[in-house]
């Protein structure tokens, strides 16, 4: 879902995915604050800040693409780092106190000889557990496969938002609510 906005600097046409609320313009780089994206967002309660900085993640990259042969040689110029973004997503975070019977069933079948054999298992356990900080991303923008390849954060790490955290990178707003993964924090 590409959305056009034109850009206050250039005019330029910038394109960007519906809930986003920033992005960077194609022809002379400034950052773009989109207000279709910005309308009816929520103010997040926390943020992890980045751990590395751009010129730091420059340096890593470099480092890496160096050792790798069959990479396109565009990768290797030092002006492809300059189009690097970071991406602010949201995310919800759970806490899930789990307490009560559990009752898991299970069956193994095997042979031997001319022999089928079938064993059925019972577990029964009362559960008396707390899990604390499950993030799951809030945005619809993601898969949630790619977000969960980069998770689990450590909610510990969270500190009081401050829109500065969002001046460098790419935001994109919550469109994605609690009831979505209820069924998914439950099981």
């Amino acid at each position: 879902k590409l959305v056009e906005f034109k850009c206050p600097n250039c005019g330029g046409t910038v394109y960007s995915v519906k809930n986003s609320i920033d992005d960077y313009c194609s022809y002379c780089g400034s950052k773009v604050m989109l207000q279709s994206g910005s309308a009816n967002m929520k103010q997040p309660k926390g943020v992890i800040p980045f751990k590395i900085d751009k010129d730091k993640c420059r340096s890593i990259y470099e480092k890496n693409v160096k050792k790798l042969f069959f990479v396109p040689s565009e990768f290797k110029d030092p002006q492809y780092c300059e189009r690097f973004r970071s991406i602010y997503m949201p995310y919800l975070v759970f806490d899930v106190d789990v307490k009560g019977p559990l009752n898991l069933s299970g069956k193994r079948k095997y042979c031997r000889g001319d022999y089928e054999y079938t064993e059925i298992c019972n577990c029964h356990a009362n559960m008396d557990c707390y899990y604390h900080g499950i993030s799951l991303d809030a945005s619809s923008a993601f898969d949630d496969n790619m977000s969960e390849a980069i998770g689990p954060f450590d909610s510990n790490e969270i500190v009081p938002f401050e829109v500065s955290y969002l001046k460098e990178g790419s935001v994109f707003k919550q469109d994605v609510g609690y009831e979505c993964y209820e069924y998914k924090v439950k099981t």
